[in-house]
């Protein structure tokens, strides 16, 4: 039944009610005389009555039926076009009274159909100076081939165009948003367009831009100036002293040489000694920070097997303090990594140094070595002074040294380096830390296992 219904709705109305009057004169003829034939038999007279009567039945039933029917269908499409024209209505008003842009061209010819009164203030030309323009006549010269690409390419029936350049009537070239949609227009394949005008945003843009462009510079400089600084004051404190060692014992021995015991000359020569390898540290430390600045650090890496290379650089450190301890954590196999041993060597050597200098004499030092499926972790730990919150940012930075390391020698740039070549090897150093509690710096390293 459904199926019937839903038929008969896609058929025309004049094919309703030819059909349905076609169906109701069949009906009313095969019944009607059949019936008459039973009441009254074979009486002519009769007959005849009952036959006109029938015809005066017959056309006062159709007549209703039809009045019903094409009341129906009248109703039906009057409320159709009053809706259209509704509809119509909102769209004209939506149309007109729009606060950005708008209008519809052909997209055969190109030419407006129709535009908004926002259009015309906006852009200066009057309707009818917009009604007998095409559309590439509000584009610059040089972008009317893109224009036309565009309008060629095969493209969804509503789309957001992007950002286009227009000419308004004065001359003026103004950035703007289009959104476009396709549609039936007064019998034209036409394109509906909404422009919005985002060149006062573009401005605002740039200018931000060109603001964050010249703080970062700012900040860049401010930074560079903060690491000049802490240059100057680490010449004017870490050269001074070892070279006034240098000088009180080249002082001491040229003028009491003659009277000192042979231990006395070995102790001031083992003092300069000192001071100039001291010296020459730091020297070596500024040029590899240059270099890897100007020209980037060399890098070779090679497998490296972990924990014999830790336990290497424990053992030598022994030699200068026991305080030194080694431990392995989840450790079952050898560890193989990927590693320029030059570079990592500094860094973990830099660690520990720091540990045995920021702790106290009667606390050890641990290295630590843990692994899990893809990283190796070497971990330095120590019970030390630790580190103020406020230096924890800074800490990584070239020439600096904490507020609360007194008078423990040291340049500020063994933690730079370490990160730097911690980092060259797709790894990471990072660090926890409570003041007086103590440190704990942990290098985090891809890991290769060995075949």
């Amino acid at each position: 039944m459904s199926t019937l219904r839903y038929a008969v709705s896609q058929l025309t109305p004049e094919l309703r009610v030819s059909m349905i009057y076609t169906f109701a004169a069949l009906i009313w003829i095969l019944l009607s005389d059949r019936l008459l034939e039973l009441l009254v038999g074979p009486d002519p007279a009769m007959m005849g009555l009952l036959q006109s009567v029938k015809g005066i039945l017959f056309i006062s039933v159709t007549g209703g039926i039809f009045y019903i029917v094409l009341r129906r269908e009248f109703s039906a499409r009057r409320e159709t076009e009053e809706k259209l024209v509704l509809s119509e209505e909102k769209f004209r008003y939506l149309f007109m009274h729009n606060p950005l842009p708008m209008w519809v061209y052909d997209l055969h010819t190109l030419r407006f159909l129709d535009v908004n009164a926002t259009a015309v203030a906006q852009y200066g030309y009057s309707r009818s100076e917009f009604l007998s323009m095409r559309i590439t006549d509000i584009r610059p010269e040089a972008d009317i081939p893109h224009l036309l690409r565009n309008i060629e390419q095969q493209r969804p029936t509503l789309q957001f165009s992007g950002e286009w350049r227009h000419r308004y009537k004065n001359g003026e070239i103004a950035t703007v948003e289009i959104i476009s949609h396709e549609l039936e227009f007064s019998g034209h394949h036409g394109v509906l367009v909404v422009a919005n005008n985002i060149t006062e945003r573009k401005r605002l843009e740039a200018e931000l831009r060109e603001q964050q462009t010249l703080h970062l510079a700012l900040k860049k400089e401010n930074e560079v100036r903060g690491v000049q600084g802490r240059f100057v004051s680490m010449l004017s404190h870490e050269f001074r002293n070892p070279l006034a060692g240098i000088r009180t014992a080249s002082d001491l021995m040229d003028r009491y040489y003659d009277r000192m015991t042979d231990e006395q000359r070995h102790g001031y020569c083992e003092r300069i000694n000192t001071e100039v390898d001291n010296l020459n540290k730091m020297v070596e430390d500024i040029l590899t920070l240059l270099r890897s600045d100007e020209m980037g650090p060399e890098f070779n890496p090679e497998p490296l097997d972990v924990l014999a290379f830790c336990e290497d650089i424990v053992r030598k450190w022994l030699n200068v303090t026991d305080r030194v301890r080694f431990q392995m954590e989840s450790v079952d196999q050898p560890i193989v990594v990927e590693a320029d041993e030059k570079l990592l060597r500094y860094a973990i050597t830099n660690l520990v140094s720091n540990a045995v200098k920021y702790s106290p004499p009667e606390q050890p030092v641990k290295v630590v070595i843990s692994k899990d499926d893809q990283h190796v972790k070497i971990a330095v730990r120590d019970k030390g002074v630790g580190i103020l919150p406020e230096n924890m940012d800074q800490l990584f930075e070239p020439f600096f040294r904490g507020k609360n390391v007194g008078n423990v020698p040291g340049n500020g740039l063994g933690l730079a380096i370490a990160k730097q070549s911690v980092d060259l090897h797709g790894g990471s150093l990072s660090v926890t830390s409570e003041v007086g509690v103590g440190s704990e710096f942990v290098i985090d390293l891809p890991q290769k296992q060995r075949e």
